[in-house]
């Protein structure tokens, strides 16, 4: 490097004795612009430095490809889910609507007894299949409308 030399970025100058780093295609850059260029990991927090090509990427974030796992078992993913908690988590580990066997995603889910969650328009009773709103009984373990759990 010269006594005096330009960051690719931004244009000031880079003096002889100052810290420098390098781009991913050896140009001269500065320090301001160096720290600039480094994207957070969404799963470490640590920067994803430019050098670092491969990534994943889930829901517009940035993950290393180390820190892309599953919250639960810290098994590799490729088709993640988001946990009703905000974990990312494989397709096994992810909850499951108890009647279409379907992931549950964004936290949008009814919940019926201590272990039972439903798609919004999943959650009908098991016998007429029919909506169900505030009035839901337990049936063999099963949400039912009123009608059926009198019958």
């Amino acid at each position: 490097m010269s006594s005096t030399e330009s960051c690719v970025r931004c244009g000031s100058s880079i003096q002889q004795g100052r810290q420098f780093f390098s781009d991913i295609n050896g140009n001269s850059v500065c320090a301001n612009c160096h720290e600039s260029q480094k994207r957070p990991c969404a799963g470490c927090r640590n920067p994803i430095l430019p050098a670092v090509r491969v990534t994943r990427s889930f829901e517009g974030r940035e993950y290393h490809t180390d820190c892309f796992r599953c919250g639960a078992c810290l098994g590799t993913m490729k088709q993640p889910v988001r946990g009703s908690d905000g974990k990312l988590l494989c397709e096994s580990c992810g909850v499951k609507c108890n009647r279409c066997n379907r992931h549950l995603l964004n936290g949008k889910f009814m919940e019926f007894g201590d272990d039972q969650r439903y798609h919004m328009q999943c959650f009908t009773c098991h016998r007429c299949n029919n909506q169900l709103g505030e009035d839901v009984y337990l049936v063999n373990d099963q949400p039912a409308c009123l009608n059926c759990a009198q019958s």
